[in-house]
């Protein structure tokens, strides 16, 4: 850091015009260029940046450009003005324009009236007319030298500085310092004002500020407004020898913190993604403006294009995002250099919001939280509540779920506040979590299937096993898999209990055997085996033996009668 970086800024200095952009801000840090016959006045304010001293500018009669004989010093490079007579508009000032032989411009200015003083944060103005910029310079930037005296705290009334520095009382006074520049951006005015240039957008204008969203694309139409019987087609230039001197447009998006610039569009950080394209145009940028509340992107055309009455050109920005606050925001288009125009800006309200509706083509769709509703309502990543509301539908209802998790694949999970009661998978699974978990109704239940006949209607397992305990057929049998059937006073049918049966034997029913004395494995009828042992005869190993009375049942010639035993 140099020295003179080190002092103190005595002065700030702003040059603006009575005209006046989109936003109905006065243009300022502007330099016009050369327009014989407008009359424009440019106006110079000088603030008192110091916090505790005041400044004093001592008269003086005339500008010269000697030291002591000006107040200020303005510099521009070689061609940066147009060789025209300079004067200020009032008594309080006096100017002296000096062209050097370099092509450099000296302009002094002296105040002289009497002494004024300019107390912190309070400001001078003079208004100057005849400072223009060059023709050579449209498309660039003018840069302004300001510099000045030192400002000393006077010896006495007769001290002969022209700036005198009145400190708090006690205080040695600041060391200031005497220059700054001031980047002045050439602004043509010679065209007509009433360009037919439109800007709109596409659908949605809606940049949605939810944080898991995806970007948002919007999409601006570049129309000409004229009417087809005008013939007045605009042309963008562009020039290859000269690309300065090529048409341009400037895309402008406000940018700040959400708790300095809630009214932003959005951060920095997070708007420099956009990306803008615009056919047969070259996009440059982003760049941060100058007072830092503006991301700009600058286009220029690779050729010569043109808009015909009622024809569009059209510009999108994608990839674009933000978490600042609800709420309207504004893209500034900027457009210069077009043959035959002033240059000029359009504001386009954007809106910060959850809410977006769909673009061209879905335009009948919302999306909540979502960039590209597909649906007539796109819910993304939320939660809809209704305090003591309904759900209504004149017809039937369809609950379609997408999505697959790694638990089990849930498809939907009902709660009681952070209590899980129940989940659905998308394998068709209901599963109740609570204990003791009911199904009631207040009439009797139906329960229905399409199962052809034959098939398995329901079946009843413990959790994650594969065989079933229980299964329900399409013909009403009821059939245990596992276990016996039980009433209050035991199992209906135990083990071991021998009826007479008069169907056609053997074979026995399922789940019985012939009681004729023969073996049978252990392992086949395990709890059999166990009830009988040994009563009825040995076995071989492994086997067990069950009682033969096949000529104990009582029958009837032709008319077979047999005893069975439950396995």
């Amino acid at each position: 850091m140099t020295e003179e970086t080190n002092k103190k800024m005595p002065f700030g200095f702003e040059v603006s015009y009575e005209l006046f952009n989109a936003r109905g801000e006065r243009l300022r840090n502007t330099l016009l260029l050369e327009n014989p016959g407008a009359g424009h006045t440019l106006r110079l304010d000088i603030v008192n940046l110091l916090t505790d001293e005041a400044i004093v500018l001592r008269q003086r009669p005339t500008a010269g450009e000697v030291l002591g004989a000006h107040h200020f010093r303005l510099r521009f490079a070689a061609g940066a003005l147009a060789a025209r007579e300079t004067r200020v508009v009032g008594a309080d000032w006096d100017i002296r324009r000096v062209d050097r032989e370099d092509g450099s411009t000296d302009v002094y200015l002296a105040w002289r009236s009497p002494d004024v003083r300019i107390a912190p944060g309070d400001r001078l103005m003079l208004l100057v007319q005849g400072l223009y910029a060059s023709p050579e310079a449209a498309g660039t930037e003018v840069i302004m030298d300001l510099s000045w005296p030192a400002l000393v705290v006077p010896e006495g009334p007769d001290d002969p500085n022209v700036f005198h520095l009145v400190p708090p009382e006690g205080s040695a006074g600041s060391d200031c310092a005497l220059a700054q520049q001031l980047a002045l951006g050439v602004r043509d005015r010679r065209g007509r004002p009433d360009i037919p240039l439109r800007a709109h957008f596409e659908g949605s204008n809606q940049v949605i500020n939810y944080p898991t969203t995806p970007n948002t694309t919007l999409t601006l139409r570049l129309v000409n407004s004229a009417s087809p019987q005008s013939q007045e087609i605009l042309r963008f230039h562009h020039d290859p020898s000269d690309p300065a001197k090529s048409s341009r447009l400037v895309v402008a998006l406000p940018v700040g913190t959400v708790e300095a610039q809630p009214w932003a569009l959005g951060s920095e950080s997070l708007l420099e993604r956009t990306k803008i394209t615009l056919a047969d145009w070259t996009v440059s940028g982003p760049t941060l403006n100058a007072d830092g509340d503006l991301l700009e992107w600058e286009l220029t055309p690779t050729k010569d294009v043109t808009i015909a009455p009622r024809e569009s050109l059209t510009l999108t920005l994608s990839d674009m995002a933000t978490l600042h606050p609800s709420g309207t925001a504004y893209l500034e288009l900027r457009y210069s250099a077009i043959p035959g125009y002033s240059d000029g800006e359009i504001l386009c309200p954007i809106e910060k919001s959850p809410l977006r509706f769909g673009r061209s083509g879905t335009h009948d769709n919302v999306g909540i939280a979502h960039a590209e509703p597909s649906a007539v309502l796109h819910l993304h990543r939320g939660d809809m509540r209704i305090d003591t509301g309904e759900i209504q539908h004149g017809n039937w209802f369809i609950f379609r779920a997408f999505y697959r998790t790694l638990d089990d694949n849930h498809i939907a999970q009902f709660f009681h506040q952070d209590e899980l009661l129940m989940t659905l998978s998308r394998l068709g699974k209901l599963r109740l979590h609570a204990p003791y978990s009911e199904l009631q109704s207040a009439h009797s239940l139906t329960f229905r299937s399409d199962v052809t006949e034959g098939d398995t209607v329901a079946r009843f397992l413990n959790q994650n096993a594969a065989v079933p305990l229980m299964e329900l057929r399409a013909d009403g049998t009821l059939r245990l898999l596992s276990g016996r059937f039980k009433d209050d006073t035991g199992f209906v049918v135990p083990v071991g209990t021998v009826v007479a049966y008069a169907g056609t034997a053997p074979p026995a029913p399922e789940g019985w055997l012939m009681c004729d004395g023969a073996e049978h494995d252990s392992k086949d009828h395990q709890e059999l085996s166990d009830l009988l042992g040994t009563i009825y005869g040995d076995a071989g190993e492994g086997k067990f033996r069950v009682p033969d009375l096949s000529t104990s049942a009582p029958a009837q010639p032709n008319q077979p009668l047999h005893y069975i035993i439950k396995a």
